[in-house]
């Protein structure tokens, strides 16, 4: 393609892009200066920090921290135990109740085998009765 056949729309976008291209190498150049710029903070020295009694009245004193956490630790050292009694006691009556329920699934399963045995007991003299009538059918039919 020849330089007389490009048309203007795709010069200026050609210069659209030129200008895009040169913005994004000229943000990533600042970005790249902004970052390797070290930020000194001097504090005059000697640093003194004092203690106010409005700090005191929101925050507690050492001593008082840790007997709260004493005794948050011993409360909850109660809790976990109560809770593992519970789940113990929980556990026992959870197996005294599968224990039941498992005697209970024996008795049926054995009640059942017996139906089953009298079911097939019936079915076996049901098919010898209806052997027995077709054979008598068949006698008076032949007579």
């Amino acid at each position: 393609m020849m330089l007389a056949e490009v048309s203007q729309i795709e010069v200026w976008m050609l210069v659209g892009q030129l200008l895009m291209a040169v913005g994004t190498i000229g943000a990533l150049a600042f970005m790249a200066a902004s970052f390797n710029k070290k930020q000194n903070v001097a504090f005059k020295q000697p640093v003194t920090v004092t203690i106010s009694e409005e700090l005191h009245k929101v925050f507690a004193a050492k001593e008082a921290f840790d007997l709260h956490v004493a005794e948050n630790k011993k409360d909850h050292e109660q809790i976990f135990s109560k809770l593992g009694g519970v789940e113990r006691g929980l556990r026992g009556e959870f197996s005294t109740e599968l224990k039941v329920v498992r005697a209970e699934m024996i008795e049926a399963g054995r009640q059942l085998a017996a139906l089953n045995n009298n079911a097939e007991m019936l079915n076996q003299a049901m098919t010898a009765e209806r052997s027995r009538l077709d054979r008598e059918i068949e006698r008076r039919r032949e007579a």
